[in-house]
């Protein structure tokens, strides 16, 4: 991912509301501030629904996010680092729990 596509991201993770626009650190090259992320989004989900991000494979170091709700598994976002992954997946989270409301927090 390019600094300019880190940076677009992080715009839009800021207009989202999952990240300060004053807040210091960056979510898209931070390991910890991808943790603070990742528990914000969490905060988004129901009771029983989990965001968790894995190693895709032995074989690699590729990340993927995924949502377990019940029995079904949610394959929400692929990318090269835990960062990456995390901020890719609150952009994409939205859109998500529009789809599958039964995952929402807010059932509104």
């Amino acid at each position: 991912m390019t600094e300019q596509e880190r940076q677009k991201i992080k715009a839009k993770l800021i207009e989202f509301g999952f990240w300060g626009v004053s807040e210091p650190g960056d979510p898209t090259t931070d390991i910890h501030d991808a943790g603070k992320l990742n528990d914000r989004l969490q905060t988004k989900l129901a009771k029983g629904v989990y965001l968790i991000s894995e190693i895709a494979s032995d074989h690699s170091l590729i990340h993927e996010v995924v949502i377990f709700h019940e029995y079904q598994i949610y394959k929400l976002i692929t990318a090269d680092n835990y960062p990456e992954a995390i901020s890719l997946a609150a952009l994409a989270l939205p859109e998500f729990l529009r789809r599958h409301l039964e995952c929402a927090a807010d059932q509104k």
